[in-house]
């Protein structure tokens, strides 16, 4: 994904952030068992993957996740497997809210081309991600109900890299659930 495909998606989860401040909260609905099919971005090119989600007492829930990242320039393609705690934030009309935190591994499953003459040697994302090693990670879940048994799920994040930097990831899905 491009800096501006990346730049819209953390704009509309801001706006459906922003636009339900004023709206009436209402009742959070329960965790619920189930399965999300989702496709993203971290550090711009993009991600598939898949969530689970095991629902806990109080609203709560504990998700397991796993995305692959191809680069389209580099050849190199990452892995990211992630454990998160989602805790209900609150819901209006338009969303349920939750905050996620976490921790998130990576590593590189593909080994990256050499350079063209025309082309920069790429960056070396194996210290950029933490490559074989955990980063923690926090953020926001969006959901919206499409029918009683799927949902609509936003997922943004900071994944917090060993230099303390965030590295934003964001994400957008289809979870069906018991």
């Amino acid at each position: 994904m491009t800096r501006a495909a990346t730049l819209v998606l953390v704009l509309l989860g801001r706006l459906a952030v922003a636009s339900g401040a004023v709206a009436q909260p209402e009742a959070s609905q329960p965790a619920r068992l189930g399965l999300a099919a989702t496709a993203g971005t971290i550090l711009g090119p993009p991600t598939v993957g898949t969530i689970a989600t095991v629902p806990l007492p109080r609203g709560r829930a504990l998700e397991v996740g796993l995305e692959q990242q191809g680069s389209l320039t580099t050849g190199a393609r990452f892995a990211f497997g992630q454990l998160q705690l989602r805790i209900p934030a609150g819901a209006n009309e338009r969303f349920r809210r939750s905050l996620v935190l976490g921790v998130t591994g990576s590593w590189l499953t593909g080994e990256p081309r050499p350079p063209t003459a025309i082309e920069t040697p790429p960056i070396d994302r194996r210290t950029f991600l933490c490559d074989k090693a955990v980063c923690p990670h926090a953020g926001f879940t969006l959901h919206k109900a499409i029918t009683s048994r799927v949902d609509l799920r936003m997922d943004f994040q900071g994944l917090v890299a060993h230099w303390f930097v965030p590295v934003p990831r964001a994400a957008v899905g289809l979870a069906v659930h018991r």
